[in-house]
């Protein structure tokens, strides 16, 4: 019957806080960010708040659109597909692949070290 009951009544626990907090310090305010670590207060419901950063997804990161040097090999291939071409070599304990990609009217030839790129060039078919 008890826990008949405690199911019915929805959650409860007791807050303690500090006696020397000062009555002012003592808002709703002040108890969301204490317990934003643990529970998720709606924005919608309670406005901005601590809880909802350290609850959200984190953004995913923009995808590039253009070629740089610094990308890495994943990042190029997600903007021109798969290499119609590929050869690989070892410089000094280094790997170094030489890629050319097709996109569009575009060839895009571009040496990667280690996985990133370190040149390009970029000409029309």
């Amino acid at each position: 019957e008890i826990r008949d009951k405690a199911a019915q009544s929805g959650s409860r626990f007791n807050i303690r806080l500090d006696r020397d907090l000062r009555n002012e310090e003592k808002t709703p305010a002040f108890i969301m960010m204490a317990l934003s670590d643990y529970l998720l207060f709606p924005p919608e419901t309670f406005g901005e708040n601590p809880s909802v950063a350290k609850h959200m997804a984190p953004a995913e990161p923009e995808k590039p659109t253009s070629l740089e040097k610094g990308m890495k090999w994943e990042d190029v291939a997600a903007i021109y597909g798969m290499p119609k071409s590929m050869t690989e070599e070892e410089i000094a304990g280094t790997k170094v692949s030489k890629c050319v990609f097709e996109k569009d009217d575009q060839i895009v030839e571009v040496t990667f070290v280690e996985g990133l790129v370190a040149k390009f060039s970029i000409a029309s078919k």
